[in-house]
């Protein structure tokens, strides 16, 4: 690397997405198959007619939109288990309506937008990961976090998820120094596809020092299944220290307009905006979001590709333990590898395109999507070694 660049710089990786073949859907990135509802089409073609102008910096008519989104699901969950807990005591439905009233609200000032989520966990470590200190996560789990903190000189903490492919918060407790200034708790895990659990994570809460930040990456709740699992707009206004993140990647098949965002308390999102990069929120990604919402929940629910398979285990791991053996025989390794992963693009003609993507670990598989990989015509394998812990 030239001397023009930090001493640093070359050991630091760089990402790298998955490879793209043209018609596929890259299963390994978690694309969704259909593009966006026809009304989020229209409205990003007419933005368009505006690409002269630059957009809203403050992203204001998107925040109070997300805002009202977020607060009307707190509304209806509370209405909900109200309900729930007066049929459980023979009362009437007058009390669901007033536990739905006394939900707490979400304010546009405790939203920020951005270039997608990712962006904000980038500005996340920017804004509370000083060089020298620490940052806690799950691993495997989202590949950008360790590179997010080696960029500012920060050290990565991987924290192994458990035998059962769940984030193993107690460990990740354990890891917290008076260096760790940031912790990222991925869930649903990202590629695992496990949940944790509300007293889990109300433990491991309790446990984090008061200046300790923790960011709850929620960027695929949509596909959540479990119904015992912690939700950031439940929770928003409950620990000062916790930020929670979504985008409109996923559920929403908006992966190639870049945008997502983070809520929590005030304070912390202030000290978000001030190391944002300025428009980074294009006009476009912001009129297509809040089309998006405005597609309704029912629609982004609909976008799910085989929700059940999120969180799936397909196999034990005594059986995968013989598969991998037989892997290092047809191979000659010398040990089994960390992880195994399939890809199939044997179905990419024609007019109905679809890839495949199947990662295998010694525990079971722990990313796999609807069989694709099971045909014939398997193109690539590739072997991955373990993962280097940072120092």
């Amino acid at each position: 690397m030239s001397s023009l660049f930090r001493d640093d710089l070359d050991a630091i990786p760089a990402y790298i997405p998955g490879r793209s073949i043209p018609g596929a859907i890259k299963i390994s990135s978690n694309e969704v198959t259909d593009a966006p509802d026809q009304s989020i089409i229209d409205a990003v073609a007419t933005a368009v007619a505006g690409g002269n102008r630059y957009p809203d910096t403050s992203s204001k008519e998107l925040r109070t939109a997300i805002a009202a989104a977020l607060t009307q699901d707190l509304c209806a969950r509370a209405s909900l288990d109200n309900a729930s807990d007066n049929a459980s005591s023979g009362e009437g439905d007058d009390n669901a309506v007033t536990g739905a009233t006394e939900t707490t609200e979400i304010t546009p000032e405790q939203i920020v937008v951005g270039n997608g989520s990712v962006s904000l966990l980038q500005h996340l470590v920017q804004a509370a990961c000083p060089a020298g200190s620490n940052l806690v996560m799950p691993w495997r789990s989202f590949e950008a976090y360790p590179i997010f903190a080696q960029v500012v000189g920060a050290y990565p903490i991987p924290v192994p998820l458990g035998a059962d492919q769940r984030v193993d918060l107690p460990a990740m407790a354990q890891k917290i120094t008076d260096k760790t200034k940031l912790i990222f708790v991925c869930n649903p895990n990202n590629p695992s596809g496990t949940t944790i659990t509300k007293a889990e994570f109300a433990a491991f809460m309790d446990a984090v020092p008061a200046d300790v930040l923790v960011a709850l990456d929620e960027a695929y709740i949509e596909y959540n299944r479990a119904t015992d699992t912690p939700l950031g707009t439940e929770l928003v206004g409950t620990y000062p220290n916790l930020v929670c993140l979504r985008t409109f990647s996923k559920a929403y098949g908006l992966a190639g307009v870049r945008i997502g965002y983070a809520f929590g308390p005030e304070n912390i999102i202030e000290a978000l905006n001030k190391v944002a990069i300025p428009f980074s929120a294009s006009t476009v990604a912001q009129v297509g979001a809040r089309a998006a919402l405005a597609a309704s929940v029912a629609w982004a629910k609909s976008r799910i590709i085989g929700g059940e398979a999120l969180g799936r285990r397909l196999a034990e791991s005594s059986a995968q333990g013989k598969i991998l053996d037989e892997v290092c025989e047809a191979f000659g390794l010398e040990g089994r590898p960390e992880r195994i992963e399939i890809y199939d693009n044997a179905h990419i003609q024609g007019t109905n395109a679809v890839g495949g993507m199947v990662v295998a670990g010694p525990e079971g598989f722990v990313k796999g999507q609807e069989g694709a990989a099971h045909r014939a015509g398997l193109v690539d394998v590739a072997l991955v070694g373990a993962a280097q812990a940072p120092p």
